[in-house]
């Protein structure tokens, strides 16, 4: 862990923030200085936080990510429902 951060959040974290980087000084101007400086925040302090009570949280958000598409219906159970009502009052 670096940081706090497992090693693999972190070299992607890196990666995406030294490409932000590319992009702040190539269109460099106190917005994208600001922008940039806004996005490192939103990007590293929620990996920090997430990761600071479960290292291996990245697992677990990386496979649902990834295996969304295999999810689907076809394994699925009818079941009978019924529809209590519970007022008396006719209106």
């Amino acid at each position: 862990m670096k940081a706090g951060i497992p090693q693999q959040m972190y070299i992607l974290l890196l990666f995406l923030n030294i490409f932000a980087l590319v992009l702040a000084i190539k269109f460099f101007s106190i917005l994208s200085v600001l922008a940039f400086i806004v996005f490192v925040l939103l990007t590293v302090i929620p990996m920090y936080i997430i990761h600071s009570e479960d290292p291996d949280a990245h697992i677990v958000w990386r496979r649902a990510i990834f295996s969304s598409g295999n999810l689907n219906n076809s394994k699925t159970t009818q079941r009978k429902v019924i529809f209590i009502k519970l007022s008396s009052h006719k209106g």
